[in-house]
């Protein structure tokens, strides 16, 4: 699969090399995912959320985790994809 195919998602990547763009697509296409991760942990009331990334992204993810107050477990793993968990940790009382 090349990078125009991997990209062909809801919304084209136009910013990413194999669409004219300047940007190396994995390297684009793996800050958007790291992007809408934190932006889903940044919302409030969520104490769960299972999500895939891909391994180079694994302690990005674990940073991102942190700075939202979540631990991040690594529930399954290959060479292309990690299912992680991301808990909300708990406040002392």
């Amino acid at each position: 699969m090349n990078g125009e195919e991997q990209n062909e998602g809801v919304m084209p990547l136009v910013l990413c090399r194999s669409r004219g763009g300047p940007y190396d697509d994995e390297a684009f296409v793996s800050g958007w995912r790291l992007g809408d991760l934190a932006a889903k942990l940044a919302q409030p009331g969520i104490s769960t959320i299972a999500d895939s990334i891909r391994p180079p992204e694994r302690v990005q993810a674990d940073l991102i985790a942190m700075a939202c107050g979540y631990l991040m477990t690594i529930e399954y793993g290959d060479e292309e994809w990690l299912l992680v968990t991301f808990t909300r940790i708990q406040e002392a009382a």
